[in-house]
């Protein structure tokens, strides 16, 4: 049986973000670190190891444009809470990439960008379904 990268996002903010930022191992996938702001969206896909139309990558805080393009937040940031102890862990804020020209074209690359609440404080428990 094959197995599917499908995190939730309060699993993306309070397992793999939280242990990424505290430089823990992250045991059960293999997440690349890529520079968001030098990759262009249609080259992701060589740099992702998942056979997917969803890929999953860590990025430094980062600049939005690319040599193409930019990323433009859709809406503000939405709260991503721990459901093991109901305080705010993170926050997820959805993009667009428009490639830059005069009028800017949207194209239809979505991203959406999970950042810590509060980095310095561990999530508490966080319980995964199988």
């Amino acid at each position: 049986m094959a197995y599917e990268f499908n995190p939730t996002d309060e699993e993306i903010v309070c397992h793999y973000l939280y242990k990424k930022d505290v430089h823990e191992e992250i045991e059960d996938v293999d997440l690349m670190v890529v520079d968001l702001s030098k990759t262009e969206p249609w080259d992701l896909a060589d740099e992702a190891k998942m056979n997917s139309t969803e890929w999953y990558f860590f990025n430094l805080r980062w600049n939005r444009t690319t040599s193409s393009g930019y990323w433009k937040a859709a809406s503000r940031s939405r709260k991503v809470v721990n459901p093991a102890t109901r305080v705010i862990a993170g926050r997820k804020t959805t993009s667009f990439f428009y490639i830059k020209n005069a009028p800017d074209i949207r194209t239809g690359w979505t991203m959406d960008e999970f950042n810590l609440e509060n980095p310095q404080v561990p999530p508490k428990t966080l319980i995964f379904n199988s």
